[in-house]
């Protein structure tokens, strides 16, 4: 009878309600992104972008892409500069939407991450997430992030955190 009880338990356990999220398909999150080390070269003032590699392909036009510039912030921290592809001329050269505004970079070696814009995915699950939890208070629910490199150009709601206000949250 202790058995019977204690796997009456683990079964009551097992069958909570338990909310399952994926990222890519309930939120159609891309995960294509890519991080390159490589040489660039971009002028201030430019749009045009540069690398010593083939690595641009058409399919990378309208995705997120940045770098790490030379210039140094307030704090002495490395800027950051971010921008979308506009178009692709050639597997090394890219157009940029807006204009590097920055020391120029020639044959500079930088990570270079692009892909598709992933914020407005982690956006949604947040608010689901957060509706869900309010009917289900104290109830554990998962996100699955399939393999890949998630792009986050801004995460517009949730404060800026894609996990801000949820709890009881498997990742």
């Amino acid at each position: 009878y202790e058995l019977d009880l204690c796997s009456a338990r683990w079964f009551h356990a097992i069958t909570m309600t338990l909310k399952l999220y994926n990222l890519k398909t309930d939120f159609l999150a891309k995960g294509d992104g890519q991080k390159v080390s490589g040489t660039i070269s971009i002028n201030n003032g430019s749009v045009s972008f540069n690398v010593s590699a083939s690595l641009f392909v058409t399919g990378d036009v309208g995705k997120t892409i940045g770098f790490t510039t030379s210039d140094l912030d307030v704090n002495g921290r490395p800027v950051r500069f971010s921008s979308t592809i506009a178009t692709r001329p050639s597997p090394t050269q890219i157009t940029l939407h807006d204009t590097f505004t920055g020391t120029s970079l020639v044959s500079s070696v930088q990570t270079v991450e692009w892909g598709t814009d992933d914020a407005p995915a982690f956006d949604a699950f947040n608010a689901a997430a957060l509706a869900w939890q309010a009917s289900h208070p104290g109830d554990t629910f998962e996100l699955v992030l399939d393999a890949g490199i998630f792009e986050l150009a801004t995460v517009t709601g949730a404060s800026g955190h894609f996990v801000a206000g949820i709890k009881n949250i498997l990742v």
